[in-house]
């Protein structure tokens, strides 16, 4: 791959899948804080889970009664869900962001 910086220095192979690694867990990072931005200002109760999904989201009324809840999962560019997260999410109220 070819440098910025012209055609004299060369970036190695190992360096540029580093790079682009990098910037893919920034974009991740990035879409899951404007989806919880989002849904908050929903009206909606966010909690970050660690297994299974990304956020549990909860919307209440006044009368603290729950009016919609869903588990959401975030993905960007042109990431996909593992075959049997798919399955999962047909079978619950899961929403892909």
């Amino acid at each position: 791959m070819k440098s910025i910086y012209g055609n004299s220095r060369q970036i190695k192979k190992k360096t540029t899948k580093r790079i682009i690694l990098t910037e893919n867990k920034f974009k991740g990072k990035m879409a899951e804080t404007n989806t919880e931005i989002k849904y908050r200002m929903g009206g909606y109760e966010i909690k970050r889970t660690g297994i299974g999904h990304d956020y549990h989201a909860v919307k209440r009324d006044i009368f603290n009664r729950k009016i919609d809840e869903k588990y959401i999962e975030v993905k960007t560019g042109n990431s996909k869900l593992f075959v049997k997260k798919a399955k999962i999410c047909e079978e619950k109220t899961w929403k892909k962001v």
